[in-house]
């Protein structure tokens, strides 16, 4: 990604400034820094936020998507939010790039995510609400793709929610979110399997968190996601049925997706990084 730069003269001479002045010295945006040196990041701190995006939809009626004050890394971050929905309907609003010139082999994403209001609701006849937030996608043009999300689903209280993976093999596409509470005995309406619950996030605090997913060696198209939770402490590897991974290439997405019932989500970003270590 490319950034504008900054003469290394005046960036010596604006930090000797500002200790003599006795204030907080300035610094490179994040993705700037020697020690955040990736093959894709985005911090939302620069003049083209969107820039780096290849998919950005206008957001549908009810939902937004802006960049906003960050108070966990500033200045800024991506804020996303859907109003209620109480009909069943679905909504999605966010960003979405392609890899198209990589191997879906090995792909390392982290990111920085807070999930500001949780909406989640269980209603009679209909299930639970289904909440999604990240998206990786061994995605192959007219096939069906891999579809690897991150979901919430209801806390032990309304102060916390359930973080899940959520596999979906052999998709025609990884944007509708199924309510999972009613998917979690059938493995949802497109044959996935049921969420892989990793634990309970607090809603309103910063969450970081890593999704290291690989390609079996074996070739035939399985895997698996080893996910990172700050807090959460060790975390088992989720599989990757065989033959879900095609010869596809990596797609990223991140969004406050929902589908009905459910009341208001807001859910915010920030440092998203994309990396692509050997497997």
């Amino acid at each position: 990604m490319r950034r504008g730069r900054v003469a290394v003269g005046a960036v010596i001479l604006a930090s000797g400034c500002a200790s003599v002045l006795g204030i907080e010295e300035p610094s490179l945006e994040w993705c700037l820094r020697p020690e955040n040196q990736h093959a894709f990041c985005e911090d939302f701190d620069h003049d083209d936020p969107f820039g780096a995006w290849e998919i950005k939809p206008t957001p549908p009626e009810g939902a937004a998507r802006a960049v906003a004050v960050s108070d966990d890394s500033p200045p800024n971050l991506l804020d996303t939010s859907v109003q209620a929905i109480t009909d069943g309907g679905a909504s999605i609003t966010g960003l979405e790039t392609p890899f198209s010139d990589r191997e879906f082999d090995r792909v390392v994403v982290s990111l920085d995510v807070r999930i500001v209001t949780f909406g989640y609701l269980v209603t009679e006849g209909m299930g639970g609400s289904g909440i999604g937030f990240l998206l990786v996608e061994d995605a192959y043009g007219e096939q069906d793709n891999l579809c690897v999300g991150l979901a919430l689903t209801g806390g032990s209280t309304n102060a916390n929610a359930n973080l899940a993976i959520v596999v979906r093999p052999s998709a025609r596409e990884c944007f509708t979110v199924d309510r999972l509470t009613a998917a979690d005995d059938a493995g949802g309406a497109d044959g996935g399997t049921p969420p892989f619950l990793l634990g309970e996030i607090l809603v309103g605090g910063w969450n970081h968190i890593v999704l290291d997913v690989r390609r079996d060696p074996s070739g035939d198209g399985s895997g698996t996601i080893q996910p990172t939770v700050r807090g959460f402490g060790t975390l088992g590897a989720v599989p990757i049925p065989a033959g879900s991974l095609g010869p596809g290439y990596p797609q990223l997405g991140i969004a406050t997706s929902v589908s009905g019932p459910v009341g208001n989500v807001e859910i915010q970003f920030d440092n998203v990084t994309v990396d692509f270590p050997p497997n």
